[in-house]
């Protein structure tokens, strides 16, 4: 039963470091080609900039951060000062001014670094708040830089991973960091995607999500001697085949998570266990 999670099997490589924080928002990368990737292409942000601002403290190189949802909720959304006004509220009118300039602050901060918001998103049609991966990396002068791409986009990333221009894209992409959201609910869509990203990556890092909820994947053969159970939300790591070295493979599966590198995205419950595709 469990050998049909063989598509998920890490690559055991060594010399993976972790950026970002040490909960929600952070992700473990293969570092040796960071050297080689010259921009980060980060679609879903937050207000959380953390993995962003460490790809680009140890490489130097720029980062495109893809939200269209940030400045609908910026801290100094207009209409929520209003209400606030009209309710009298002037101490938190007065910490949501202030958040709101800090945040501005920080914007122009990251700016100075070369780490830049854009308010887009990705999609597989162009429109007023989106616009496609090509489109993307042509308006930005991408289509000869090797690329970090990151994707956190809440279940949209199964309608992306629908379009083949999208996979025809990835040429130059020598490193992914992808979540996947309803697993639950998309099993075998999902499955699909990463045993077509596999003709070219190595999965070399996965992670489970331990705010989302867990579900059972039954074996009925077997009267549930080897039930699964499986995080609705996987964090998964590809790095391009050609782009590991053999110096750094291992003889031993990892089992995961693994200490020092993955810890829970919600510090306040235990990190879920992917320990049977050690096994496997």
């Amino acid at each position: 039963m469990k050998n049909i999670f063989l598509f998920l099997k890490p690559l055991p490589v060594k010399g993976k470091v972790r950026l970002g924080n040490n909960r929600d928002g952070g992700y473990v990368v293969y570092q040796r080609i960071l050297a080689e990737t010259d921009v980060l292409v980060s679609y879903g942000v937050g207000w959380d900039t953390a993995f962003e601002e460490d790809f680009n403290q140890i490489t130097t190189r720029k980062v495109l951060m893809f939200d269209p949802t940030m400045y609908q909720k910026s801290p100094l959304d207009a209409d929520r000062l209003r209400r606030m006004l009209f309710r009298l509220k002037f101490k938190s009118m007065y910490y949501y001014i202030r958040a709101g300039n800090q945040w501005n602050t920080h914007i122009k901060n990251l700016a100075s670094r070369e780490i830049l918001f854009i308010k887009e998103g990705i999609s597989n049609t162009s429109s007023n708040l989106y616009n496609t991966f090509l489109n993307h990396k042509t308006r930005f002068s991408l289509l000869t830089s090797q690329l970090f791409l990151k994707i956190d986009i809440e279940g949209a990333e199964y309608e992306i991973f629908s379009d083949d221009i999208f996979y025809d894209q990835l040429w130059n992409v020598n490193q992914m960091v992808i979540e996947f959201h309803d697993l639950k609910n998309r099993l075998l869509e999902f499955k699909k995607i990463i045993e077509r990203l596999q003709n070219k990556y190595f999965i070399v890092h996965i992670h489970c999500n331990n705010y989302s909820e867990i579900f059972t994947v039954y074996d009925f053969k077997n009267n549930g001697k080897d039930n699964v159970i499986f995080s609705d939300v996987l964090e998964i790591t590809f790095v391009r085949k050609n782009g590991i070295l053999k110096s750094d493979l291992l003889d031993e599966d990892n089992v995961y998570p693994i200490k020092g590198l993955d810890f829970p995205n919600n510090p306040d419950k235990p990190d879920y266990s992917l320990s049977f595709l050690a096994s496997q």
